[in-house]
C-alpha cells in the first residue's frame, strides 16, 4: 500500500536500493540551524515536555484505527517544520542523494519557479541558507527529514510536477512525477471514490496564511526508512516464524503538512516519517490499549490495501506476549 494523502496502492518499483555505505559528511551537505536545536524525545514515552501533543501526533493509533478520510487540521506556522525530531535522519537522508539523486529526486522543467518559492519557505524555517548549485527543492530537502512533493495545476488538474522522496511509503519519485491527484490516488478496495476530489478542493481553497497538517500510521517488517517496494519487507515477515524477530515489527508514522505558496499559486505537500519499534510501545499498558483496539477494529479494506495480513500473526503474538488480555477483533 502506499500512503500519501490517501495512502492507496499503486505499482511499486522493482526494487529496493541497499543502503549506501557510511560516508564522511559531503561538501554538499550543510546541516541546518535547527539541527542542534531539537529536543531529543522518544516516539514511544507518553509523557514528558510535549505532554498528550506526542500521544497524539506520534502515536495516532490513540485517534482509533486508519481511516480513508481527509482529516487535515490547521497547525501554527511555527510548528510547520521545526523543531525536526527526525533530525538524526538528515545524515542518511544527505547519503541517500548523494548516491542515489536520480531515484530520489525528479522535476518538471516548468516547476523551477514553485521549487525556489517552496524552497525559500523552508530555507527561512530553518534559518540555513540553500545551495544555489543544486535545484531548489532537492536543496530545500537536504535541510529537513521530510520529504517535499510540490503540486501545481496543469489542465486544471492538481498535479506532481516536483519530489525528492527519501522515506516513501511504497511508491517512488518516478512514479509520482507528473501525475495528477486522481491518477495518484487511485481508489481503495470498497474506499472513498470522492476522497481525491474533496482532497483537491482543500488544495484550491486552502488560504495562504493557513498550514495544514494530518497523519497516517501502518505496521512494517524492518526499521528502513527508505521504501519505495514493501514487497521485500512483505516477504522477509513471510518467512520468519512467528514469535521470532519480532523487534522487527515497527510502527511507521507519517506526518504530512500542505501549504500554499501565494507567488506561484502551487502547494507544497511534506512528509516526515517516524519509527517507533512496536514491542517497545507495548510495554507500556496505555499505548498496547489502544493499539489494540485500533489495530483489531481497522476495517477490512484498510487492512487489504495496507497488506497487513502477512503481518497480522506476528502482531497478534506479540500482543499476547505483551502481557496483557488481547480484546478480539470487531469486523
Amino acid at each position: 500500500p502506499r500512503h500519501g494523502l490517501t495512502g492507496t496502492a499503486q505499482p511499486p518499483r522493482a526494487a529496493i536500493i541497499p543502503p549506501v555505505p557510511a560516508i564522511a559528511q559531503s561538501a554538499q551537505t550543510t546541516f541546518p540551524h535547527h539541527a542542534h536545536q531539537v529536543v531529543k524525545q522518544s516516539s514511544y514515552q507518553p509523557h514528558g515536555a510535549l505532554g498528550s501533543k506526542i500521544v497524539m501526533t506520534q502515536l495516532p493509533f490513540y485517534s482509533g484505527p486508519p481511516r480513508f478520510d481527509v482529516g487535515l487540521k490547521p497547525i501554527a506556522i511555527q510548528d510547520w517544520l521545526v523543531p525536526d525530531d527526525q533530525v538524526d535522519w538528515l545524515v542518511g537522508k544527505n547519503q541517500l542523494i548523494d548516491h542515489h539523486r536520480d531515484e530520489v529526486f525528479v522535476a518538471l522543467a516548468a516547476s523551477q519557479p514553485a521549487q525556489l518559492e517552496a524552497a525559500n519557505l523552508v530555507s527561512a524555517a530553518c534559518q540555513t541558507p540553500l545551495n544555489p548549485n543544486e535545484p531548489p527543492l532537492l536543496a530545500a530537502a537536504r535541510l529537513v527529514s521530510d520529504d517535499l512533493i510540490v503540486m501545481e495545476q496543469v489542465n486544471n488538474e492538481w498535479t506532481n510536477t516536483a519530489c525528492c522522496l527519501c522515506s516513501p511509503t511504497f511508491f517512488s519519485a518516478g512514479f509520482a512525477l507528473g501525475k495528477s491527484l486522481a491518477l495518484l490516488h487511485q481508489p481503495v478496495p470498497d474506499g472513498d471514490f470522492g476522497l481525491a476530489a474533496r482532497i483537491a478542493r482543500v488544495f484550491t481553497h486552502l488560504p495562504v496564511d493557513r498550514i495544514l497538517e494530518r497523519h497516517n500510521w501502518t505496521v512494517q517488517w524492518s526499521d528502513a526508512r527508505y521504501t519505495p517496494d514493501g514487497a521485500g519487507l512483505r516477504e522477509a515477515a513471510a518467512k520468519a516464524a512467528i514469535g521470532q524477530n519480532s523487534d522487527q515489527l515497527f510502527l511507521r508514522v507519517e506526518r504530512q503538512t500542505i501549504r500554499v505558496l501565494p507567488q506561484t499559486g502551487a502547494i507544497l505537500f511534506t512528509i516526515r516519517i517516524r519509527l517507533s519499534p512496536l514491542a517497545h510501545l507495548l510495554a507500556d499498558s496505555t499505548h498496547k490499549t489502544a493499539f489494540e483496539h485500533a489495530w483489531n477494529n481497522a476495517a477490512e479494506p484498510v487492512r487489504t490495501y495496507k497488506k497487513w495480513a502477512v503481518l497480522e500473526a506476528h502482531v497478534a503474538h506479540l500482543l499476547r506476549a505483551s502481557g496483557h488480555n488481547q480484546t478480539p477483533p470487531a469486523r
